[in-house]
């Protein structure tokens, strides 16, 4: 169970993910799919997550969710959700030893592309890639929504 605040990009700005397990925050607005990638910067001491979603919603079919610093900041996966499975096995896994930091801001990137799923960091899209994977079964991504998970704070920086 995570807190989600979903963000509408294309403008820059930033946002605050509480550490409040009890409560989920849903919210969930289009992106320009054509776009095909947004850059951020976060700062969290562990778990932070994505989905690109064709529809709204986290676990809704059709979602990507990417987990950023997880297992207590110590692996990076790409997950594929199918119609409100939580999980299913994992698609791309990295160690990721200490990729967050809690007190300094980290910047990534994410990019799809006919079903290719690649995570950054930096903001040079393309360059210095952590994982990447290639759905078969390509959906579209119309939705974003940006979280921390499992106790974690975190602050964001939406870049573009």
């Amino acid at each position: 169970m995570f807190t989600q605040i979903a963000l509408f990009l294309g403008y820059r700005f930033r946002l605050s993910t509480p550490d409040d397990l009890d409560d989920l925050a849903y919210g969930y607005y289009e992106v320009t799919p054509s776009k095909g990638h947004f850059l951020f910067s976060a700062s969290a001491c562990n778990d932070i997550h994505l989905a690109l979603a064709e529809e709204p919603g986290v676990y809704s079919a059709n979602a990507y969710e990417i987990v950023i610093g997880g297992w207590e900041n110590t692996q990076s996966v790409d997950l594929v959700s199918d119609d409100h499975l939580p999980q299913t096995p994992d698609q791309a896994t990295l160690e990721t030893p200490s990729i967050l930091d809690c007190a300094e801001v980290r910047q990534f990137w994410v990019q799809w592309d006919d079903g290719l799923i690649t995570v950054g960091d930096g903001f040079d899209v393309g360059f210095s890639p952590l994982l990447s994977w290639q759905d078969d079964d390509a959906h579209d991504v119309n939705y974003v929504t940006l979280s921390t998970g499992w106790g974690a704070e975190g602050e964001w920086r939406i870049e573009e």
